[in-house]
């Protein structure tokens, strides 16, 4: 996981700097096609692909639509806008861990405990100090990209709990890749649309270089250690090391941006860190 998590973590950082060029829909446009295609032909060439019954199909089209066309869509959507910053972004994804956990009671997949609860209260407690410190404007325009980010969040969660059963199934790449080439089927009328419209030139090596990040790891690759982690631990426990994203963004964006550190940020990484430790004991 914390490789998922490095790789989260910088993701936000190479999307935004490519979409200062295009537009967000249609970066989501080419890491759909390009990840459905790349993960197809990875379970392909490793025997993956063997049938499955037309249920587990359905599951892994409702995967698809909530955590590819859905989340992907919002996410990107509300990075996008004005006022927008990395580390915000990663901290409403630190949420995933409550959501996820809540769904699962709700479901009956997880059981209310103590030691789980207050881990994951004292891991967000830490990264909502992140935020805090960073401050968010909600007078202004930013509130509105956080908004989609939140409801982003939502559908990330759910992709996680509702898919613990079929990663527990059917292995966590033949999962990942029949959900990412649902999700990608389900957007590609509109996707269409917008390589239809797509200004060509905009593929600066750049962008060629997001893309190509977008691609190989935070499509492919970090969607395969998100579910293969679930083969080990439960959605909530999973989830949780989502908490580990601002902290990180943020050192990322110090290192590569030159965004200062502050004493807020370096506590709330350490009240982050504690409440995943806190929670895997649960």
């Amino acid at each position: 996981m914390m490789g998922q998590t490095l790789i989260a973590s910088a993701g936000y950082l190479v999307i935004q700097d490519a979409l200062r060029t295009v537009h967000p829909l249609t970066l989501v446009t080419f890491r759909f096609g390009g990840a459905a295609l790349l993960l197809y032909a990875m379970s392909k060439l490793t025997g993956h692909l063997a049938p499955v019954p037309w249920r587990a199909h359905r599951q892994f089209m409702l995967l698809g639509l909530l955590g590819v066309t859905l989340n992907q869509s919002m996410f990107f959507l509300g990075l996008a806008q004005p006022g927008t910053q990395p580390e915000h972004a990663a901290m409403l994804y630190a949420m995933t861990g409550g959501f996820a956990y809540l769904a699962g009671l709700l479901l009956g997949t997880e059981r209310w405990r103590l030691v789980r609860v207050s881990g994951i209260l004292l891991a967000i407690t830490g990264a909502s100090w992140v935020l805090v410190d960073k401050g968010v404007d909600f007078a202004s325009g930013s509130a509105n990209g956080y908004l989609i980010l939140f409801v982003a969040v939502i559908f990330w969660a759910l992709y996680g709990v509702l898919g613990f059963g079929a990663v527990r199934a059917h292995g966590p790449l033949r999962t990942t890749t029949w959900a990412m080439v649902y999700g990608a089927l389900f957007y590609s009328p509109y996707g269409a649309y917008r390589l239809w419209t797509f200004d060509w030139t905009l593929l600066t090596p750049n962008v060629l270089l997001a893309l190509a990040w977008l691609i190989i790891l935070t499509s492919g690759a970090s969607f395969y250690f998100w579910y293969y982690a679930l083969t080990r631990l439960e959605p909530s426990q999973v989830a949780l090391f989502t908490t580990l994203q601002p902290p990180l963004t943020a050192l990322l964006a110090w290192m590569f941006m030159g965004t200062p550190i502050t004493l807020t940020l370096v506590l709330g990484m350490a009240l982050v860190i504690a409440g995943v430790r806190l929670s895997q004991k649960g």
